[in-house]
């Protein structure tokens, strides 16, 4: 087409006709790999001549449209459950016709099969479902005194798991999650949650099996990724996530996004000074701090626990009021190292100190994490798809649980 100045504009109908040519050219080329999901468009535009530098400069691109566009509509299948064509339509706020072409991706690459919708009536539809078994993610906690390997699937399933002792071992126990059948084929990659005490060097001397991707994660982001995703979900305002370990961390998700300040080190409340005698958070509520104080208590467990709680729960209630008031978060939530009974007796008491001390909606009352030991593991392992086959927890909307 031209413009009234002669100028020649671009038809945005022929370059998509363009782009669906390529691909089917580069799809009918007897490749030898099979073009997996999200690389079709990406390769049809190489085949096009654009420089990677252009690729990599900001704005959005057809490409980055269909892997956003099938990303989330993997997510929804597997937070959701199956799906008709329609009902997709509908949540994705895309066409039919877009959706057929979307799923018809994704079951190509294996990720959705389809069936019939029972009991759906005179007509039968058909609805999509998630294959859990197509990817595999793996994740490790790492402490000093030993920590636990697990794999998930693609619906974010532990499918097994494996605890080591020693760093010669984690190696191991990685090779023990991927031996049975072809999961290390389908292994998306392996993520790693390194304590505090623990050199950042560590997981570099990890001789992994099969070429895996290893990637690094802070405790408190895979603690959040966990409860966003696999747990009690995004409550209205956002999630805290405190974790006791050596130390007392907290990850924070706000309006769907991980915030972790100007230079990085937010949520580091155990240095925070708290209680009537303004110590240090860390020096009354880490798991190191909870087994001094009970071998140092007169009495029977329960009652060294009971002590103990009412002493933390001065000190913690400090911090879950500024983190309230500053932040007013829909949910917050605790976990890590400390064993049940403790863990329920300290929030039952932060809760009613809390309560006494101020009546506030912005101040949700305290709860336990999903997972017993705070998600660390789970969620590392399940950050590994974020960004390949599903969402990035930092660009997907704020949902209600």
């Amino acid at each position: 087409m031209r413009a009234a100045d002669g100028r020649v504009l671009l038809d945005s109908c022929r370059i998509g006709r363009a782009n669906r040519h390529c691909i089917e050219h580069l799809e009918s080329a007897g490749n030898e790999q099979p073009l997996t999901t999200f690389n079709k468009l990406r390769l049809a535009r190489r085949k096009r001549g654009v420089e990677a530098s252009a690729i990599d400069t900001p704005g959005i691109s057809p490409t980055d449209i269909a892997s956003h566009n099938s990303r989330a509509a993997l997510e929804i299948l597997r937070r959701s459950g199956p799906k008709t064509r329609l009902e997709l339509s509908t949540a994705l706020q895309l066409t039919e016709p877009a959706i057929a072409g979307i799923m018809s991706r994704l079951s190509d690459a294996g990720f959705v099969t389809q069936r019939k919708r029972e009991g759906a009536g005179r007509y039968v539809s058909t609805e999509y479902v998630l294959k859990p078994e197509s990817a595999f993610s793996a994740g490790i906690k790492w402490t000093a005194k030993g920590g636990t390997a697990l794999l998930l699937d693609l619906a974010g399933s532990i499918v097994a798991l494996e605890p080591f002792e020693r760093e010669d071992q984690a190696c191991q126990a990685v090779e023990a999650l991927l031996s049975v059948e072809d999961r290390a084929g389908r292994c998306r990659g392996l993520a790693v949650v390194l304590s505090p005490e623990l050199p950042p060097e560590a997981a570099a001397r990890l001789t992994l099996p099969h070429g895996l991707l290893v990637r690094m994660i802070e405790d408190t982001e895979a603690a959040v990724i966990a409860e966003r995703l696999l747990g009690s979900g995004e409550h209205d305002g956002g999630i805290v996530v405190i974790i006791v370990g050596d130390s007392v961390q907290a990850g924070v998700l706000i309006g769907g996004k991980l915030y972790k300040g100007e230079h990085g080190r937010a949520g580091n409340i155990g240095a925070m000074r708290t209680g009537p005698d303004r110590v240090r958070l860390d020096e009354v509520l880490s798991f190191g701090q909870y087994t001094a104080f009970l071998a140092g208590t007169k009495g029977d467990a329960s009652t060294a626990i009971g002590k103990w709680a009412d002493m933390a729960a001065a000190h913690l209630k400090d911090a879950i009021i500024a983190m309230g008031g500053f932040l007013s978060p829909g949910l917050i939530l605790i976990g890590g190292e400390l064993p049940v009974e403790a863990l329920d007796a300290l929030i039952a008491r932060v809760n009613t100190q809390t309560r006494e001390f101020i009546a506030s909606f912005s101040v949700p009352e305290l709860a336990r994490t999903h997972f017993p030991d705070g998600g660390a593991a789970e969620g590392a392992a399940f950050s590994v798809f974020l960004g390949d086959i599903l969402p990035d927890v930092a660009r997907m909307a704020p949902r209600t649980a």
